[in-house]
């Protein structure tokens, strides 16, 4: 009886406990959930990025503006985890709290298309504040943006989005980019692969509908170059020849400098532009990106001047430093103080495509200094790194810039 009496109670035991285990089972996850386990972290030496990000993805090409009590980042992430190859927009709402900016988690601003120009990769956004109609509405956000056919991102072009929130989900003007790259331009070896005309940069210059839009130009001559636009109706927009960016003033590593991968942000007190660019020289290792960025500065009036010297005269320089002692900034001034190295190596090896915080029309924040937001990168081969585990440590760092 004893044993009977056993048995029962066993059996039931099992019963109940299959049966909590059932609803466990129930209640976990499916096997297709789109949750992704957190990554490693990323391998961080220098200064303290902008906030936490995890090795699934990366962060990269800044655009910051300030409105109010809070400021808005817009960059360029992975939409998917470990996925190199699904380059989206993504902003960040911050406030500030205890002497910093506390960025709030990533929301999706845009999304790639699925079969048009700007179907296989999105990134490097600005946005700009203004009045602009489309299609019988009238938004308050423009946004600027690259798009490509191609995941490596290669012959991209400049599209429009427009909202009515800052931080919320644009809307694609129209079907096509507005400014178009031809990719049937080649070299003389007969290339056709070039990155395009990218990195596209807004100023407003009446705070409503028209604005000039910044860019580079990848092709046979690299350049930078300016459209001004009435964007004041979206669907009949109104666009000048584009002006070729005078460099006169400029150095870096490079024998023939370019100004590329430049943010600009304007004061209209003095009609003087502040720009932030990558620092042009050779670099050994993946990525392939600038060691370094510098801030210059040039009066609007001087900006598309043609160089008019004689063949054999130097030209009239119209850039200058914007902190004379401050060539550029690089690995040692993005270390942090180690009384196990005092050479201040533990900066950070890539430094590029940076953004000054401006104001929601493009305009500087301070006369006296800049805060400039740059995108670090470790390089293919560092130690704790494997395969092409580098293409996901690009972070987003704050530097604080005094003006000489």
């Amino acid at each position: 009886m004893k044993k009977k009496i056993l048995i029962i109670v066993i059996s039931a035991v099992l019963v109940v406990a299959l049966g909590v285990t059932g609803l466990l089972i129930f209640l976990k996850k499916p096997d297709n959930s789109t949750e992704v386990p957190k990554g490693k972290d990323k391998p961080l030496t220098g200064i303290d990025a902008c906030f936490t990000e995890d090795m699934n993805y990366y962060n990269e090409s800044p655009s910051v503006v300030r409105v109010g009590g809070e400021q808005y980042m817009f960059y360029t992430r992975n939409e998917v985890a470990k996925d190199n190859a699904t380059s989206t927009i993504f902003v960040r709402k911050a406030t500030f709290e205890n002497g910093k900016w506390v960025y709030g988690d990533p929301v999706k601003a845009l999304s790639r298309t699925t079969d048009s120009w700007d179907s296989a990769a999105i990134f490097a956004a600005d946005v700009i504040k203004g009045e602009f109609k489309y299609k019988g509405e009238t938004y308050t956000y423009l946004m600027a943006y690259n798009g490509s056919k191609k995941t490596n991102r290669n012959n991209a072009q400049i599209g429009f989005a427009v909202s009515n929130q800052i931080d919320g989900e644009y809307t694609r003007v129209g079907t096509n980019p507005i400014i178009e790259y031809d990719k049937t331009t080649q070299t003389p070896v007969g290339l056709t692969n070039y990155k395009g005309v990218v990195e596209p940069s807004l100023v407003s210059y009446d705070t409503k509908g028209k604005l000039t839009v910044f860019y580079t130009f990848y092709g046979k001559f690299n350049s930078s170059y300016a459209i001004q636009m009435d964007c004041s109706d979206l669907e009949h927009i109104i666009m000048s020849g584009r002006m070729k960016i005078n460099v006169s003033g400029i150095t870096d590593g490079y024998e023939n400098t370019t100004l590329y991968g430049g943010d600009y942000s304007y004061n209209p007190d003095d009609g003087t532009y502040v720009v932030c660019r990558n620092y042009g020289g050779a670099v050994s290792g993946l990525p392939s990106v600038s060691e370094a960025i510098q801030v210059v500065t040039c009066k609007g009036s001087e900006m598309f001047k043609v160089n008019d010297n004689a063949p054999n005269e130097a030209p009239t320089p119209v850039w200058k430093l914007y902190n004379a002692a401050r060539r550029r900034i690089s690995a040692i001034h993005t270390a942090v103080d180690d009384i196990n190295d005092l050479s201040r190596s533990n900066g950070y090896k890539r430094i590029y495509n940076a953004c000054i915080a401006s104001d929601e029309y493009g305009y500087i924040l301070s006369t006296r200094n800049v805060e400039i937001y740059f995108t670090s990168s470790a390089v293919s081969g560092d130690d704790g790194l494997t395969g092409d585990e580098y293409l996901f440590t690009p972070m987003i760092h704050e530097y604080l810039l005094q003006r000489s």
